[in-house]
């Protein structure tokens, strides 16, 4: 056998890969995405070099033809320059992808719902690692941390807005070495929303949150006072004044705003909670609306855009409108009622008797009178036919 055997190249991240060079994967120490330089010679291998059934199958000459995980030039996980900075961009947007110093690559599926262009199947990206102990392991995606030990699915990390999922490393593979290096691990806050003007006592619960050395921001504004929970349990709980939200201006912030919740200690260490607290701020006024630019004449859009403007005050004219004609009708109704009472001298009424249109007056006679309606006043007691 060449030089390509033993546990650092047949382990389960070593350098010896068995794809061909359209499958991906994770370079050694996954630093990099990058692809398997598996090939076939048109003629037999040297039998020293033989790695596979295929005496033909190899990687490249210079590395004694063993197939390895070679990194995309444009695929790094490291800070790169210009060269991989488009395809940062893109697999940021469509996957929660970062580059950085405490990236590396992992496996996955996921897939931002507003992205129809991620690609099918298993891939690699990635992510951002920080060991909190040499078991425990966080990745982030986009700007959320995530416990891999703590999900649902153990080292599976899914989130709200992503189809598919993102494989966590093996803890032991990138913490081994780490020590209990005390990062913040943010669980709750209460309560979870308060005036922009400030003032609010927000409690924060978790582990290894600190005490005096630990800052609490909400929404890029220190909070105050911060002190722990309890005296016996520090770095459990902490409590915290929060400070105003204003605007550039210095003007409070209208409306509500959905805030970030972080806690910081020494030596870079932070832990955030995603959309924790809601400032609460004086109703924002409806937006003005533009006026309609008539310099180019009229189209159809701005006929139905002026249409809509003033459709609430035709409305709100025609009820008007309306509402006056009925009090009118009333008022005129009532009025000719009362003139007809004051012409029969207000005593008595009428009786009808029977389906025909016989009418009794109570106290006197009627019988059709040309000068007044038709009705004059007759003896008392006697019925009038009207027919």
């Amino acid at each position: 056998m060449g030089a390509c055997d033993g546990d650092a190249w047949r382990g389960d991240l070593g350098y010896f890969c068995t794809d061909y060079s359209h499958a991906r994967g994770c370079t050694v120490g996954r630093r990099a995405v990058g692809r398997c330089s598996r090939m076939v010679y048109s003629a037999d291998l040297p039998r020293q070099f033989q790695y596979f059934a295929d005496a033909r199958v190899g990687g490249q000459r210079s590395e004694d033809y063993c197939p390895v995980w070679e990194a995309f030039s444009n695929y790094g996980c490291g800070e790169g320059g210009e060269e991989g900075a488009d395809m940062a961009r893109l697999k940021a947007a469509q996957r929660g992808e970062a580059r950085c110093e405490g990236c590396r690559c992992a496996a996955t599926t996921l897939c931002n719902s507003s992205h129809s262009d991620c690609g099918a199947g298993r891939e690699f990206g990635c992510y951002e690692h920080r060991c909190l102990s040499p078991t425990r392991l966080q990745m982030r995606v986009g700007n959320t941390w995530f416990d891999c030990a703590e999900q649902p699915t153990p080292s599976r990390i899914s989130l709200p807005g992503y189809a598919g999922e993102l494989e966590c490393p093996p803890a032991a593979e990138l913490c081994a070495s780490a020590a209990e290096l005390g990062w913040p691990d943010l669980r709750s806050v209460e309560p979870a929303s308060g005036p922009a003007g400030g003032g609010t006592v927000v409690t924060i619960r978790g582990a290894d949150l600190g005490a005096a050395d630990s800052r609490v921001v909400v929404c890029g504004v220190e909070a105050s006072g911060v002190r722990p929970l309890n005296v016996s349990d520090v770095g459990g709980g902490l409590r915290a004044r929060l400070g105003a939200l204003v605007d550039s201006d210095g003007a409070e912030v209208l409306g509500d705003t959905s805030c970030n919740v972080r806690v910081s200690r020494s030596g870079g260490r932070y832990d955030e909670l995603t959309a924790a607290f809601v400032y609460v701020g004086p109703p924002a006024p409806p937006p003005a609306q533009e006026p309609v630019d008539l310099s180019g004449g009229w189209t159809s859009q701005k006929v139905l855009s002026v249409s809509l403007r003033i459709w609430p005050y035709v409305m709100t004219g025609l009820t008007v409108l309306l509402t006056l004609n009925w009090c009118y009708v009333i008022v005129t109704q009532c009025r000719a009622q009362s003139r007809i009472a004051k012409a029969y001298g207000g005593g008595g009424g009428f009786v009808r008797q029977g389906s025909s249109s016989r009418l009794r007056r109570r106290g006197s006679r009627a019988r059709p009178d040309p000068g007044f309606g038709g009705i004059e006043t007759a003896a008392s007691g006697e019925a009038v036919d009207w027919d």
